[in-house]
């Protein structure tokens, strides 16, 4: 049988190389390719051509006036939206180039399940006749939605490993001999050869009769009453440790790096209520065996592993030689691996000798609670290049609430030791959630101020199921994209978009403040906002039209090609603002952040927070 697994094209403010590496996409393949049939890969949001510009969407209107046109730098907010792949139609007749029997899609978050829609719709313009399946994390939050509003013939909820071989024993099951012969005017076809005789109709009417659990068709979703949110309450199809499939692979090379995702692990042992890994894999940590572990590292990382010893290149201009390595670097998409502290030790020691001269992140960001000195210590001998700490929520009230417990001063000690031991750190905090407020977000960015490392903003966004959004009805009325991160959306009411912008633009200034070897301009930018307690940013500086031409000698000495601007009044709140600056200027650290002291423990926070 010919089947298509698609990564639709995503659009959003921002979209990361680690973002678009498939790996859901690539396990639903690897999956199919063990039953043997013919599979084609297509990922789009990383296919070309390059991101372009699109106007902002009608439910985000709300941004407009927040965004500054041709703003640019590290002090800046997001400036315009993009299309991250071919557009859809494109990416319609890439997939129905070759006659598809069934097209699975992935959707690996709710807040894109619009972008799966609009593929959707062009796949079904082109082919009429494939079975279309969609599945992924986004889906497993609402599998109603994307019946209710795709042309989908069925959705997927739960993990590919458990729900996938199912279907497609069933529709094997299904076909005859002769209905093999009459569609390929065969005597003898193989199994998998054959699962085609069956049109879109007839499949959808095997699986609705397999009764597949995590599997719905239109037909048996219609028959429930909406509000009833059936498909949420029930158990969360899982596979089981050894059916897991764990998957590595390649997404980006420069000329100094080759990047490499990997996922091994699924499902999160913790409760806390801002996160939706629960929803999407299920509750309880389970991880394949080391072996099948490192395997998969092995498939992706070993035909590059020769680029990681010294290479002999040319420069052009020169006609010189000179010696120049790539880096291998291995960024680890699990949220809770260090769950079994044993198993990634283990894992992190045999790629390393291995591949010696590969190294480790972990851009998902890293639990700190599971981490003490000691194993932090082993974790960069072991060959990790950067942390990226998650904070969560901040504040004794904030974290009961939130199911999550946190420990600053542990936190503390980690950024303090990571620094020491010249591994950057990046401590992440969530704004925006229930319990926030202007007062508690400055100072949750105040404590993270006060650590070494650079802040992290997380604006909260929700996904159907949440605790305080299990009702779906709210999310039958609202556009899915109003749940990405980016769309700074107020769900909980506590903060407004344009208090969690200022925000945003105040951690930006944190961290240009923290920045070693600052240029003279961003000196100027920070003593200007300083001078006046007003936020600044750069815009790209407007070409004067008919200008000549300069020499070379005056293009040295002509101006910067940034331009440092107020922000805008409408673009920010400025209670934030001023709030933030008074914070500043009541632990005096315009000169360095690492000199504060008073946030030592939860108390001294909350008493700040209260003040």
């Amino acid at each position: 049988m010919q089947i298509a697994v698609a990564v639709p094209p995503v659009r959003d403010f921002y979209y990361t190389p680690h973002r678009a590496s498939a790996l859901g996409a690539r396990i639903v393949e690897n999956v199919l390719f063990s039953f043997g049939h013919s599979v084609q890969l297509f990922n789009f949001p990383a296919a070309k051509p390059s991101p372009h510009t699109i106007p902002l969407p009608r439910e985000l209107n709300y941004l407009k006036e927040l965004l500054i046109q041709g703003e640019t730098g590290e002090t800046s907010f997001f400036t315009s939206y993009k299309h991250y792949g071919p557009s859809f139609s494109l990416c319609a007749e890439e997939i129905c180039s070759e006659e598809q029997d069934i097209i699975f899609l992935a959707c690996f978050a709710f807040a894109y399940a619009e972008d799966s829609a609009e593929l959707i719709r062009a796949i079904r313009h082109k082919n009429q006749k494939a079975l279309i399946v969609i599945g992924g994390a986004g889906v497993s939050a609402f599998p109603e939605w994307f019946l209710e509003n795709t042309d989908a013939d069925a959705v997927i909820r739960g993990e590919a490993e458990v729900i996938i071989p199912p279907l497609l024993k069933s529709l094997q099951s299904a076909i005859t001999p002769k209905s093999r012969e009459a569609r390929e005017g065969r005597e003898k076809l193989a199994a998998v050869e054959a699962l085609g005789a069956l049109e879109a109709l007839e499949a959808l009417e095997v699986l609705e009769a397999a009764h597949i659990p995590g599997l719905y068709t239109q037909t048996e979703v219609s028959n429930r009453p909406k509000k009833q949110n059936s498909a949420y309450k029930e158990p969360l199809p899982q596979a089981q440790a050894e059916a897991i499939i764990p998957f590595c692979s390649k997404v980006r090379e420069t000329r100094y790096s080759i990047q490499f995702s990997a996922v091994f692990s699924r499902g999160c042992p913790k409760h806390c209520a801002f996160c939706p890994g629960r929803l999407g894999h299920g509750p309880g940590f389970r991880r394949p065996s080391l072996s099948r572990s490192l395997q998969a590292v092995h498939d992706a990382v070993a035909p590059y592993a020769h680029l990681a010893r010294t290479q002999v290149h040319s420069d052009t201009h020169t006609s010189k030689k000179f010696a120049q390595e790539k880096s291998l670097i291995l960024s680890i998409e699990d949220d809770n691996i260090l769950a079994d502290t044993d198993f990634f030790l283990n894992l992190l020691t045999e790629i390393k000798q291995q591949y010696p001269h590969i190294s480790f992140t972990a851009e998902n960001g890293i639990d700190y609670l599971y981490i003490d000195i000691p194993l932090l210590d082993r974790l960069i001998d072991l060959g990790f290049r950067q942390f990226n700490f998650s904070a969560g929520i901040i504040g004794k009230t904030e974290t009961a609430l939130a199911d999550r417990p946190s420990s600053l001063n542990h936190l503390k000690k980690l950024a303090v030791h990571a620094a020491e031991r010249e591994i950057p750190v990046i401590n992440y905090v969530i704004v925006g959630h229930n319990a926030d407020t202007p007062a508690k977000a400055v100072s949750a960015l105040m404590y993270l101020a006060s650590i070494p490392g650079r802040v992290g903003i997380s604006p909260f966004y929700t996904v159907p199921g949440l605790p305080g959004f299990t009702d779906m009805q709210q999310f039958r009325g609202h556009s899915p994209s109003l749940c990405k991160g980016s769309s700074l959306y107020p769900w909980n009411g506590s903060l407004t978009s344009r208090e969690m912008v200022s925000l945003f633009r105040i951690a930006r200034l944190i961290n240009l403040m923290k920045k070693e070897n600052r240029r003279p301009q961003e000196e100027e930018l920070i003593r200007k906002s300083f001078a006046v307690e007003r936020l600044f940013t750069y815009t790209k500086r407007k070409r004067v039209p008919g200008a000549a031409e300069k020499s070379s000698e005056s293009k040295k000495q002509a101006e910067p090609k940034l331009e440092i601007i107020p922000v805008p009044e409408r673009s920010i709140d400025n209670q934030v603002v001023k709030l933030f600056f008074e914070t500043f200027e009541t632990f005096k650290t315009f000169k360095t952040f690492e000199s504060i002291d008073g946030f030592d423990t939860l108390d001294a926070l909350e008493i700040f927070k209260n003040s």
